[in-house]
């Protein structure tokens, strides 16, 4: 890591002195390092010298000054907790600068399967990845996309009756999901397992908890790490109206209900995801961590950074990848 001890150039070594007592090396020549603007300093970068490969941090006091065209090696590698003094490059633009969205197949008209944009889609509502295949949830389909080839079919599926697709998340093998279910006294949200191997759509047997798969609860949010499946629900019950959690073993069905504490309740997510020890939630203009120890899911807002606060900020989808989050949404 390059870390600046003195106002300079981002590609000098000049800027990069003695740190900590070890003098620092290759800082300015080699951008496949990370570079950290240090408290107290001010950094210029003109990305004559290409992209930077590593990544960068601006901590709280230090500021970077974009004087041309930079990029980055990745949308991830960007963080700020001090000053960007950028020109027409903001937050947002700084960090996607490198990025190239590609149409891999499809466009949006009716249903055909086929390659490339000889394939339609009518209603694109969710998407997971399982495996090196694509799954898309298209209005009351389940469409499959390779995406080495472009080619999109229909999933064939059978067994248990469902309806709209809800909530959808993976364990990496299988694909399990949300769906309100009627059926007179057995009506409710009931939580299906959908076997990519063969299609066989079953509904997903919990014990060892009161929680149970059919529910009069709304589930809101639903996410696996791989081993387990997390399910956040918001009950309506008289005398218990709030956000519930629970743990379920996929391998033995076991269920674990969470008592849920911190002071923020959540009628509705928009997205949810597990990294580490924490469910993460977008909820209209704010993202929410539940904390999970033991028996314990602690709620609280995050304070964000980075966003125009003279715009209102509307988070539509959410996914994840290693230890970030990636959000999409509108702002008005």
């Amino acid at each position: 890591q390059c870390v600046s001890t003195a106002n300079g150039d981002l590609t000098e070594q000049t800027t990069f002195g003695t740190y900590q007592g070890s003098a620092q090396t290759g800082c300015g020549s080699d951008l496949t390092l990370d570079y950290l603007i240090n408290s107290g300093t001010t950094v210029t970068w003109d990305g004559s010298s290409g992209a930077l490969q590593g990544e960068m941090e601006i901590e709280s006091g230090g500021t970077l000054r974009v004087e041309g065209d930079v990029s980055l090696n990745s949308v991830s590698s960007f963080q700020n907790s001090g000053t960007l003094d950028s020109g027409s490059y903001n937050y947002t633009t700084l960090r996607n600068d490198n990025t190239e969205i590609t149409t891999i197949a499809g466009k949006l008209e009716n249903f055909a399967d086929g390659i490339g944009e000889e394939a339609e889609f009518s209603y694109l509502n969710k998407i997971v990845r399982v495996g090196t295949n694509i799954y898309v949830i298209d209005g009351l389909r389940i469409r499959v996309l390779d995406p080495a080839t472009g080619e999109v079919s229909t999933f064939k599926t059978s067994g248990e009756s469902y309806d709209w697709i809800e909530r959808l998340t993976t364990d990496g093998t299988d694909i399990y999901f949300t769906s309100y279910v009627s059926g007179g006294s057995s009506s409710g949200y009931k939580l299906f397992k959908l076997s990519v191997a063969d299609g066989v759509v079953s509904e997903l047997q919990t014990s060892g908890g009161s929680d149970n798969s059919s529910s009069s609860s709304n589930i809101i949010g639903l996410a696996s790490d791989g081993t387990d499946l997390f399910v956040a629900r918001y009950s309506y019950g008289s005398g218990t109206s709030g956000t519930q959690v629970s743990r379920i073993a996929l391998q033995t069905g076991t269920l674990t209900s969470y008592t849920t504490t911190g002071g923020e309740s959540l009628s509705y997510m928009s997205g949810m995801e597990k990294i580490g020890d924490s469910l993460f939630a977008s909820s209209s203009s704010s993202i929410y961590e539940i904390e999970l120890s033991g028996t314990s899911a602690t709620v609280s807002k995050l304070s964000l950074s980075g966003i125009d606060n003279s715009t209102s900020v509307n988070f539509e989808k959410m996914t994840s990848s290693g230890n970030s989050l990636y959000l999409s949404g509108s702002s008005g």
